[in-house]
């Protein structure tokens, strides 16, 4: 097990422990809405780095854990430096480039897990590079399944702020695929993050952001 796939199962599983007693399911949409305002706080400077980390962290937890399946897709980012969360990158240096794959996600073991899908052809990539747009454009397909459909992208100065990705699968014909969770979400496409921050001391970045979290979850 790598430093990254340790701290990160630590992180969430102490996410999963203060949230899964949520009484309500968070629809996708509304886990979208709220990842769009906590990069539009950080990008008007209302929050620090490290509160939308772990901002960013709940609010996967949270939608994660409450899924009726327990499984739904992500894409996982690779990069040269920081940490990968099996949806975001911490990066220090914008001018970098990273390579996108689509995987799923498994809120239960924290880890990786196997497409609900079958026989997936291609997955196409789109990303929203400003917060305050919502806009998605085109960045292209991956047939190469046995890379992960894996897509390269690169962070070119300020021409980008955090940018949130989405991956949809594709059938044969080129078509979208769909797997709806009970509320409307839905699990085949997966979404990532890449966070515009210094690259964080991990243990005291762990130690904080529970405490923070824990506080504002029970009003302390």
């Amino acid at each position: 097990m790598t430093n990254g796939t340790y701290m990160r199962r630590l992180v969430l599983g102490g996410l999963v422990t203060v949230l899964s007693a949520s009484a309500f399911a968070m629809p996708q949409s509304e886990y979208l809405r709220k990842v769009e305002e906590t990069r539009q706080n950080t990008r008007n400077g209302t929050s620090s780095w490290w509160n939308e980390a772990f901002d960013l962290l709940g609010l996967l937890t949270e939608y994660g854990v409450q899924r009726v399946a327990d499984r739904f897709a992500v894409i996982q980012i690779d990069a040269p430096k920081g940490e990968e969360w099996n949806y975001a990158f911490y990066h220090s240096e914008r001018d970098t480039n990273v390579t996108l794959h689509y995987g799923w996600f498994d809120s239960v073991t924290l880890g990786g897990a196997t497409s609900a899908l079958g026989s997936i052809a291609g997955v196409r990539y789109e990303v929203n590079r400003f917060p305050e747009t919502n806009v998605f454009v085109m960045l292209g397909e991956s047939h190469d399944a046995l890379a992960g459909f894996a897509l390269n992208y690169a962070i070119a100065g300020n021409s980008t702020f955090e940018p949130i990705f989405r991956a949809t699968p594709l059938d044969a014909s080129g078509q979208p695929i769909a797997l709806f969770d009970a509320d409307g979400s839905n699990l085949a496409v997966g979404y990532g993050v890449i966070l515009d921050v210094p690259e964080p001391a991990s243990m005291m970045l762990v130690a904080m952001g529970l405490v923070a979290l824990v506080r504002r979850r029970t009003g302390g």
